[in-house]
């Protein structure tokens, strides 16, 4: 089950877009929080992380967007809801699965959601399917770069990029972001022990609990968030 933050200043708009989900697409997705502004959206997120964020684009003090800007990198995918059209495209700039136009209408707003849900059933597939042959390609700016699993030692979130760094010493940016390249990698190899910071559990060579760090076989220090300490001690 997916889990969806609503972001919107009206009430009535929030209650319609839950009812929707809780209709047509019970037991696949969960509302597990609903904000009013940008400000308590920001706290929903970090400490629930969304996979899926439903968002208004006109809200007062700080729009949609502005929310966008200030989450980076992102880990979840948004769908912008509006009532305003000349908003359609800075939403498709800001990299949006998708948007909606307010007031929702019923199969619209089903057809975006089943569009949204095949995508992340195809791109679990496509997980598996790496993990059997223990490689993944990656969208790079000049194509698909194929890279053996144990050959990468970490990646770093960029904005709405992500470098991925080799045990070799070479790095690639991809255009993707951080979240997207986790959905692609084996968690039971690949562990997300910061907001920015993706790492091949293979590649770590110590963790220092005093200073919550981790050292990589590459000499690379890399902080450990708190919420994310119980991942490496899964391990010990």
């Amino acid at each position: 089950m997916l889990n969806v933050l609503i972001v919107d200043d009206e009430f009535h708009a929030q209650e319609n877009t839950e009812i929707f989900i809780q209709k047509y697409f019970s037991g696949l997705l969960k509302v597990i929080g609903k904000c009013s502004d940008v400000k308590d959206a920001l706290v929903a997120i970090h400490n629930q992380e969304p996979d899926l964020v439903l968002l208004d684009i006109q809200m007062p003090n700080q729009s949609g967007l502005d929310l966008l800007d200030i989450v980076e990198p992102r880990n979840f995918d948004v769908i912008f809801l509006t009532a305003h059209e000349e908003h359609v495209l800075q939403a498709i700039k800001k990299d949006a699965f998708d948007y909606l136009l307010k007031p929702l209408d019923a199969q619209e707003f089903q057809k975006t959601i089943f569009r949204y849900l095949s995508k992340q059933s195809s791109e679990k597939k496509k997980t598996k399917k790496s993990e059997v042959l223990n490689i993944s390609a990656f969208s790079t700016i000049y194509g698909l770069e194929f890279i053996k699993h144990d050959e990468i030692s970490y990646c770093e979130a960029q904005k709405n990029y992500t470098i991925i760094y080799k045990t070799n010493g070479e790095y690639i940016t991809l255009t993707k972001t951080l979240g997207a390249i986790e959905e692609l990698l084996p968690n039971e190899q690949f562990v997300r022990v910061h907001q920015s910071y993706l790492v091949n559990m293979k590649e770590i060579q110590r963790f220092i609990r005093s200073e919550s760090k981790i050292v990589m076989r590459s000499g690379k220090e890399i902080s450990v968030s708190i919420r994310r300490k119980t991942l490496l001690f899964n391990f010990e």
